[in-house]
């Protein structure tokens, strides 16, 4: 431990900004400065006295747990551990403290995704005081606290994003962070037009820190939010133009197999089942659960592909879980293929929706009710297909398959019509 009377390395050391300190130590009203200064350590149970005392080891720590965390290392978990030691050295004591209380925030929202209204509280009630890259950081969390936790409540009235874009400047890890989380920040409020320049804003802080586990998760994210809002198209070339990028700078991917996924996925969804199905395979090799084999196999169906499909319902019901229903799923599509659109199909349909309704994906419940409606269609029973698709034909629908009904509103109820006459004979 030593002792620095500079007001510059003391701002750093308790994470208060240089001017605010040098501003109470050079007023001339020594009532007021020790007032201001005694003020932000009472609050915090801090020991005034301790204001002239550095530690270097925790100093070169917080410097290794950044790194750790900016950059999505293994090793920032133990640290975290650590991290919680010091605090129980400095709490109540230390101005150190506030550090402990800034590495928290980040890794206990970001990594544990867990809210601590107690401590993003405190961090509130001084962060006017903080330095500017601090006070960034406190109001970055903020935008990930308002995304993540229903529970959280806003400062006052201001908007997180608001405050924190207005200090981006000070740190190119935290300024990639923020516009990483604008992206769902604005998803949740449906502000759209963002999105495309938070993406820009947080791809250049990731390029220029060279963090490629980031600008990978950027890229997953921006093609996911892509296909929420329907541009599919965008969305493939996105996670292609990924793909080709890394290998072009022979980039390390860490979750590959999830962008194989994504793409095929996307192949699905846009209908080009022979690309989709050289994606999965690619996916398969690493990433085995029972939706990506449900998948693979819907793909081979649909390309008449059948004892291929049936092996892949087989590894799938052996498969790890990614959703109950998915099993459910596999049943269908097995059902399908012994006889097309048979009672047993139908009940197994029914069966999804009455069970996993409420917790399926809007994709997969819409291919459901599709299903339901080609069945109706496919034996013969128009007018409730023709109930059931009504809902389906009032908004923009994303799915693997398709309506098997082709005729116009007015063709299908002359079929009805004419079907009706012929059961009256009868």
């Amino acid at each position: 431990m030593t002792k620095k009377i500079n007001v510059s390395v003391m701002a750093a050391q308790v994470s208060l900004d240089t001017g605010y300190l040098s501003r109470i130590f050079n007023n001339q009203f020594q009532l007021r400065k020790e007032r201001n200064l005694y003020k932000i350590c009472r609050y915090l149970g801090l020991d005034v006295d301790l204001l002239l005392e550095t530690h270097d080891d925790f100093e070169r720590f917080c410097e290794r747990f950044k790194t750790a965390f900016y950059y999505c290392q293994s090793d920032v978990h133990q640290m975290y551990l650590e991290l919680l030691e010091y605090g129980k050295v400095f709490e109540g004591r230390s101005p150190y403290y506030i550090q402990v209380m800034l590495l928290r925030l980040m890794y206990e929202t970001e990594v544990k995704k867990s809210y601590s209204y107690v401590l993003l509280n405190s961090l509130m009630r001084i962060v006017t005081s903080l330095p500017r890259s601090a006070r960034l950081l406190v109001w970055t969390y903020c935008v990930l606290a308002d995304i993540q936790f229903t529970d959280f409540e806003r400062p006052g009235r201001k908007d997180a994003f608001h405050e924190a874009v207005q200090l981006v400047d000070s740190d190119s890890n935290i300024r990639g962070r923020l516009y990483y989380f604008g992206l769902s920040y604005f998803r949740k409020y449906d502000r759209p037009q963002y999105m495309k320049k938070c993406y820009r804003k947080a791809q250049d802080s990731f390029l220029e820190t060279r963090n490629l586990i980031m600008l990978e998760k950027l890229n997953m994210k921006y093609s996911g939010l892509l296909r929420a809002y329907g541009y599919m198209q965008k969305a493939l070339q996105n996670d292609l133009a990924l793909l080709h990028e890394f290998d072009h700078h022979e980039y390390q991917f860490r979750n590959v197999e999830i962008l194989y996924n994504n793409i095929a996925w996307t192949y699905m969804l846009l209908h080009e089942f022979p690309k989709a199905v050289d994606y999965y395979r690619l996916t398969i090799q690493t990433l085995q659960d029972n939706e990506i084999y449900f998948n693979l196999a819907y793909c081979l169906y649909r390309l008449d592909q059948k004892a291929e499909a049936l092996e892949c319902i087989r590894l799938g019901r052996l498969a790890n879980s990614y959703g109950e229903y998915v099993y459910l799923l596999l049943e269908w599509l097995e059902a399908m293929i012994n006889r097309k659109y048979s009672k047993k199909s139908y009940g197994i349909l029914h069966k999804i929706l009455k069970v996993y309704g409420t917790h399926l994906d809007v994709i997969v419940k819409d291919m459901l009710q599709i299903e339901i409606v080609n069945y109706l269609y496919y034996n013969g029973d128009y007018f409730s297909a023709l109930e059931a698709c009504i809902p389906l034909l009032s908004r923009t629908v994303y799915t693997p398959n398709e309506l098997m009904i082709r005729e116009t509103e007015d063709d299908l109820e002359r079929k009805i019509s004419g079907r009706k006459r012929g059961s009256s004979k009868n």
